[in-house]
């Protein structure tokens, strides 16, 4: 099992979803996705980009627990990452494994 509690030998869908909000004039990206309970920053991250060429590590994403499951004995968290976006200088986000 992965960071989305996935099989490593067999093909599935992208668990990611991706939803925007706006409040108050501040735009919001929502990243939702399973993540397996004990795995956290640093071994993953989050970037954004206005270009899709130069990435930058997110800033000021807070996460928060939306509900929990065990899935073949694993417990899984979803979890909705909220990246801010401020003015208009960002367009994309993307999650991204850091290691080990």
């Amino acid at each position: 099992m992965h960071l989305f509690g996935t099989s490593p030998i067999q093909a599935s869908s992208n668990p990611i979803q991706i939803t925007r909000s706006t409040i108050d004039g501040e735009t919001t990206l929502h990243l939702i996705f399973p993540r397996r309970v004990g795995l956290a920053p640093p071994s993953y991250g989050y970037e954004t980009s206005a270009d899709l060429q130069q990435w930058d590590p997110a800033q000021g994403v807070t996460e928060t627990i939306l509900s929990s499951q065990n899935v073949g004995g694993v417990q899984i968290d979803t979890i909705d990452a909220a990246i801010p976006f401020p003015g208009a200088t960002i367009d994309f986000a993307r999650l991204r494994w850091l290691g080990p």
